[in-house]
Order: structure tokens, then C-alpha cells, then sequence
């Protein structure tokens, strides 16, 4: 058996996701090369992600939070379609 070709993959691929590295026979390795699928593996890490990003003063900025503040009702907060308040229970 010879010495597996060591690919990174590019796209999805047979379960395989972008940025995976596998070793395959080198006519498979070449294939999936030559399909854009895969490059030849080099030994090195992928693209880092970008920093957060920093405000003025230079400190990172906070991420906002998520979903709604306020109930007013809806299920985005807002007001029903009826304009109602949500409240749909009846009041004795």
C-alpha cells in the first residue's frame, strides 16, 4: 500500500466539510483536486478568524442581545395581529 496524499477540503464532500484534511489514494486526492473540491494539504492551519471588532477607544465591542426586551404580546414583542396585547385569556 503506498503512502496516503494528504488533501484540505475546499467544499463538502462526502461527509467531509470545508477546512477537514484526509489522506486518500493519489488518484482520488488528484480528483478531488482537479474538481476544486480539495487542495493539497500543506502542513498549515486555515484562515484564522477576524478579531472582534474594537470600538473607538480600542477596547472589543460588545455583541448585542439577543431576541426581544419587551413582551407587548407577540411573538416578536410587537403587538398581535389584532392588536391586541397577547392576552387572550378572558377576564371574569
Amino acid at each position: 500500500m503506498s503512502k496516503p496524499t494528504i488533501v484540505t477540503f475546499t467544499g463538502a464532500w462526502r461527509g467531509y466539510s470545508a477546512g477537514e484534511v484526509a489522506g486518500f489514494e493519489e488518484d482520488v486526492a488528484q480528483k478531488l483536486i482537479d474538481s476544486g473540491k480539495a487542495e493539497p494539504y500543506t502542513g498549515k492551519k486555515g484562515k484564522k478568524p477576524s478579531p472582534a471588532p474594537a470600538s473607538s477607544s480600542g477596547k472589543p465591542v460588545a455583541a448585542p442581545a439577543s431576541g426581544p426586551t419587551a413582551d407587548d404580546g407577540g411573538p416578536d414583542g410587537g403587538p398581535d395581529e389584532d392588536g391586541g396585547t397577547g392576552n387572550d385569556e378572558e377576564k371574569p
